[in-house]
């Protein structure tokens, strides 16, 4: 009879082990995949915050008329060799370009991030059907 119960305590000690184990993958896992979509959500959000600031300032200065007479000086000098026009045209042509490489980066991190929960994943495939 005593041979039974250590047969048992052995199988159900196997038993808890391995859920223990799993339950850590398995959190770790969730917890990964919850920081990859946290950062690329920050990313997006940081990224469409700078642009849209950035085309703010630009309409801002485009349409500001001051009271300083310094600042007002520097403005209409600027105005008039057409800097201010540049920069918006610069940006006009090139934020196609912009956006296509802030796209790419993206997405290059949303490979790299469906690479490391494919393998959360897998490991905790391979600790199940031991």
């Amino acid at each position: 009879m005593p041979a039974i119960g250590r047969v048992i305590g052995w199988i159900l000690e196997k038993i808890a082990k391995k859920l223990l184990v799993i339950g850590i993958q398995i959190s770790a896992s969730t917890a990964l995949i919850l920081a990859h979509a946290a950062l690329l959500g920050f990313f997006l959000y940081a990224i469409l915050f700078v642009y849209n600031k950035y085309n703010d300032l630009l309409n801002n200065i485009n349409n500001m008329t001051t009271q300083s007479d310094l600042l007002g000086v520097a403005l209409h000098v600027m105005q008039a060799i057409g800097l201010i026009n540049a920069f918006n045209d610069v940006f006009a042509i090139f934020s196609p370009f912009l956006i296509a490489y802030l796209t790419y980066r993206v997405s290059l991190a949303v490979f790299n991030a469906y690479e490391r929960v494919s393998s959360e994943i897998f490991k905790v495939g391979v600790l199940t059907e031991e």
